[in-house]
């Protein structure tokens, strides 16, 4: 069941349906979570591509100016990220480019500079270029 819904998933994805795409890979969750335990690999794996999935979708919305539902979704890839530094930093770079299009300059560049620090702190994030054009644009 869990292989099947991560498979309808990305299937919806390629065709564009972030939304039920992102309900599925919720609930594929939710079910690893319940079969494999909260801190396994494959749970731990299953919230990072959430979490990625969510801030995919979240630019598309970010694009068409439906800023109140990627901020949803922001919101819960950050609640996700928090142990995955590199999607953490991906988070509220994205959280910056949703305030900045809302014209909200301050806000997006806070958010910029927290997911910069983040980066930086980490060695293992070798590429900060997205994060620093973003804050020049």
């Amino acid at each position: 069941l869990i292989e099947s819904l991560d498979a309808q998933a990305t299937a919806l994805q390629a065709k564009g349906d972030d939304r039920r795409a992102v309900r599925l890979w919720e609930k594929s969750l939710i079910l690893k979570r319940n079969t494999y335990g909260v801190t396994s690999n494959e749970v731990n794996t299953a919230r990072e591509r959430l979490t990625k999935e969510y801030n995919r979708a979240s630019v598309r919305l970010i694009a068409l100016q439906n800023t109140s539902e990627a901020e949803s979704l922001l919101r819960r890839a950050q609640i996700l990220a928090e142990p995955f530094p590199s999607s953490l930093a991906l988070t509220l770079n994205n959280f910056g480019c949703l305030y900045k299009s809302m014209g909200k300059i301050r806000i997006a560049l806070r958010y910029m500079l927290e997911a910069l620090d983040i980066e930086q702190e980490n060695c293992y994030i070798t590429n900060t270029s997205g994060t620093h054009i973003n804050i020049c644009a």
